[in-house]
């Protein structure tokens, strides 16, 4: 018997940051500081630096004012080099273990060229059973303020 395909949704974001990668880089590998700069995050529990492995939930609220506390765990963490940085995290809750939800949050960060710009990407992916719950609208909208938010903490 053939199986349906799994829902997939991908919330994502991407802009052009006025400033060097590496500044941009520290703003996005300190977590801690996100409920600073961050309206989509209210806080950030995580003990030490970041590292491969290390489990982390962000608190995060929606535009609807919908709170929601989302276990994380580093899987990428590759600092800036040859022009490019990237940052990954995956969903870790209980869901996730059962196989009824993947989500994987990819922050990857462009500097071709050192005098220019940076590019700033971003997208969850959704797989699973309940990807379809996923209040969807809210992440989209919460990746963008993310982003502009980041955007303007860097040109600062």
């Amino acid at each position: 018997m053939v199986r349906p395909p799994m829902p997939t949704r991908i919330a994502r974001a991407s802009l052009t940051i006025h400033a060097p990668l590496a500044r941009v880089w520290d703003i996005v590998l300190d977590l801690p500081r996100y409920r600073e700069w961050n309206p989509f995050i209210r806080d950030v529990d995580l003990a030490g630096p970041p590292a491969i492995g290390k489990r982390f939930k962000l608190r995060v609220r929606f535009a609807s004012g919908l709170p929601f506390v989302s276990p994380e765990r580093f899987v990428v963490i590759d600092p800036p080099r040859d022009g490019e940085a990237t940052l990954v995290y995956d969903f870790d809750a209980l869901m996730h273990r059962l196989g009824l939800l993947h989500a994987s949050r990819v922050q990857t960060l462009r500097q071709p060229d050192p005098a220019g710009p940076t590019h700033y990407d971003t997208h969850e992916t959704f797989t699973g059973p309940f990807a379809a719950l996923i209040p969807f609208a809210g992440v989209q909208a919460g990746f963008a303020a993310h982003a502009s938010a980041l955007k303007a903490r860097a040109e600062s």
